[in-house]
């Protein structure tokens, strides 16, 4: 979880957008037109659709408040709150466990929200899948809650003569290097190891 690679939500909307133009043109659809609210710019948005769908001959037509000027975009709006909602009910949680999904509106300036997140922070492994690591809140809280990632240079001592017990052949240089083998852990606490060892 703490590795969770972070995608920004314009990227996200501007790939479902162009997924779902594919799917329809794939399962045959004409499409001619397509209505899209902005994220970002919305020139820069007009323009990367356009040169994705280079010649199909479709007219993209992105512009903020979409959802009040065109009652297509209401309407999508409307499916993709609704679908949202379902799949959030549905959410299977690859931690295997079942937080609340109290959360209210989800956005990282909703007081429910953050709240949320702060009951489901683990110390160590951090927040559900659900939850959403790009945001500078979840950095932020990530930060002030959980254990600091530290970095221990306890030694392992490998002697020469374990090494030669075990009869694998490697060169001096190979042995050498492993014999002086630094590890690294976090949460010392945890492994209630620390300082030189010898093998």
């Amino acid at each position: 979880m703490l590795s969770e690679k972070k995608v920004s939500l314009n990227v996200i909307s501007e790939n479902s957008a162009i997924q779902l133009i594919e799917r329809f043109i794939n399962k045959g659809y004409n499409v001619r037109n397509a209505y899209l609210d902005t994220v970002g710019s919305a020139d820069a948005y007009r323009k990367l659709l356009e040169k994705h769908f280079s010649g199909r001959n479709i007219k993209f037509t992105v512009t903020s408040k979409a959802d009040s000027l065109f009652k297509v975009v209401s309407a999508a709006s409307i499916v993709a709150k609704v679908n949202r909602d379902k799949a959030i009910s549905e959410w299977k949680f690859r931690e295997n466990i079942k937080p609340d999904l109290d959360f209210n509106s989800g956005y990282p300036g909703d007081a429910q929200t953050v709240a949320w997140l702060k009951r489901n922070v683990d110390k160590i492994m951090g927040l559900p899948s659900l939850a959403r690591y790009s945001w500078s809140t979840t950095d932020k809280l990530l930060k002030e809650m959980m254990v600091e990632k530290e970095n221990y240079s306890t030694e392992l001592l490998v002697s020469n003569d374990l090494l030669d017990s075990y009869g694998l052949m490697m060169n001096k240089s190979f042995k050498a290097m492993i014999s002086k083998h630094r590890l690294y852990r976090n949460v010392d606490e945890i492994l209630s190891v620390s300082g030189r060892f010898e093998l």
